[in-house]
C-alpha cells in the first residue's frame, strides 16, 4: 500500500467504515509523520476540522516537551518496521492537552495510527497523589510544626503548679499566655497559606514583637539541649511600621525549622536594617544553626522535599520553610535557604 488513494473503492469504503465507528483516535500519516486522514473524534475531542488536520504534522500537534521522544520513535519505527506505543501530549484547539498512549504501526510506507484518552485517567491520578500530599502536609504539621509550641505552653503549665511564689507564678502565666498566641499564631498562618493573602500595616514594637515569636519556643529548646541567640541590630528602631502578626509567624517557624537541624547546638537570629538613614527601609533576618545534625538518610531535612509519592528529591525546601517563603512573599520580602559547606543551615 505506497499510495493511500490508490485503494480500490471497496477497500476505501470499508476503512472509512472503520474510520468512522471508532471511538479511539485513528490517523494514517507517511513516514515523515504527516497527517493523510483522520477521524471523526479528533473534531470531537480536540476542536479541529478534519481538512485542517491535513495540512498538518503529528508533531505540530504534540506537547513541545514530547517532540523528540515522537521523532525518535518514527523514526525508529521507519527504520525498523515495527509497531510502537507511545505516550504524549496532544494539543487541542480550546488551549488545553489530552494525555493520549498511541499504537503506532508501519505498513507498506504508511504510519497507521491509533491513540487512545487516558487524560482523566491521568487527572484521576493526580489528584490522588495531591490529597496523599495533603495528607502528608497535615501529618508534617502536627508532627512538627505545632509539636514544639504545644511542648512549650505544657512545659510553663507544668511549671506553673511548681511555683511558690506569686512572682514565678506571673512569669508562667504570661509565657503561657505567648505560647498560646504563638500555637494560635501559627495556625493561622497555616489556614491562611496563600499569595493572595493580605497583611495589615500597623504601628508596632519591633524588639516586643521578635521577642515574643521566640520566647515560647525557648523552654522547649532548651529540652533539646538547643540554645537560641538573638541579636536585633541597634540602628533598627523600636517602633516599626508592618504586620507584626506575619512576623511573628514568620520568625516562630524560621526557628521552628531550624531546630528540627539540630540534636543539640545554638540557633543564632540576627536582624539587620537595609539603611535607616531613608524613612523607609528593609530590614534583614539571618538564622543560622550550629551544633549536632541528627539527619540521617535525609529525614527531617528541611532542604529535602518528599513528594506524593514518598519519593525525596533534593534541592527543594519542605512544607515549613515552603510556608516561611509564601508568608515572606506576602508581605513583599525575598526569602532564600542554603546550606554550608560544614552541614549548617542558613536562611
Amino acid at each position: 500500500m505506497n499510495n493511500l488513494f490508490s485503494l480500490s473503492k471497496q477497500s476505501r469504503q470499508l476503512l472509512d467504515l472503520f474510520f468512522t465507528i471508532s471511538t479511539e483516535f485513528l490517523c494514517i500519516a507517511d513516514e515523515r509523520g504527516a497527517i493523510l486522514q483522520t477521524n471523526q473524534v479528533w473534531e470531537t475531542k480536540l476542536g479541529y476540522l478534519n481538512p485542517d488536520l491535513y495540512d498538518k504534522n503529528l508533531i505540530d500537534l504534540v506537547h513541545p516537551n514530547d517532540v523528540p521522544n515522537l521523532i525518535l520513535g518514527l523514526k525508529k519505527l521507519t527504520g525498523e518496521k515495527e509497531s510502537l506505543t507511545l505516550t504524549t501530549r496532544l494539543h487541542s484547539n480550546f488551549d488545553s492537552y489530552l494525555f493520549v498512549t498511541w499504537q503506532f504501526k508501519w505498513v507498506d510506507g504508511l504510519i497507521f495510527c491509533c491513540g487512545k484518552d487516558l487524560t482523566e485517567l491521568y487527572q484521576a491520578k493526580k489528584d490522588a497523589e495531591s490529597a496523599n500530599f495533603l495528607k502528608n502536609q497535615l501529618i508534617s504539621i502536627l508532627s512538627n510544626e505545632l509539636k514544639e509550641p504545644l511542648e512549650s505552653l505544657f512545659l510553663f503549665f507544668e511549671l506553673m503548679s511548681k511555683a511558690n511564689s506569686r512572682s514565678d507564678q506571673k512569669t508562667c502565666l504570661e509565657n503561657i499566655h505567648l505560647s498560646s498566641s504563638l500555637l494560635g499564631n501559627l495556625i493561622d498562618g497555616l489556614l491562611t497559606n496563600d499569595s493572595k493573602t493580605g497583611h495589615d500595616v500597623i504601628v508596632f514594637d519591633f524588639h516586643t514583637t521578635v521577642e515574643d515569636a521566640i520566647i515560647p519556643l525557648i523552654a522547649s529548646a532548651k529540652r533539646h539541649n538547643i540554645a537560641i541567640e538573638l541579636s536585633i541590630h541597634p540602628k533598627i528602631p523600636t517602633t516599626v511600621v508592618g504586620d507584626p502578626q506575619r512576623l511573628k509567624q514568620i520568625i516562630s517557624y524560621l526557628i521552628l525549622n531550624a531546630m528540627k537541624c539540630l540534636e543539640q547546638g545554638k540557633i543564632f537570629l540576627e536582624a539587620t536594617p537595609e539603611n535607616t538613614d531613608k524613612s523607609v527601609f528593609k530590614i534583614y533576618f539571618n538564622v543560622k544553626t550550629s551544633g549536632i545534625s541528627p539527619l540521617k538518610n535525609g529525614l527531617a531535612d528541611p532542604f529535602l522535599f518528599t513528594d506524593a509519592t514518598g519519593v525525596t528529591m533534593a534541592n527543594n525546601l519542605s512544607f515549613g520553610l515552603e510556608l516561611v517563603k509564601t508568608l515572606v512573599e506576602t508581605m513583599n520580602g525575598k526569602f532564600s535557604a542554603a546550606r554550608d559547606n560544614e552541614n549548617k543551615s542558613e536562611k
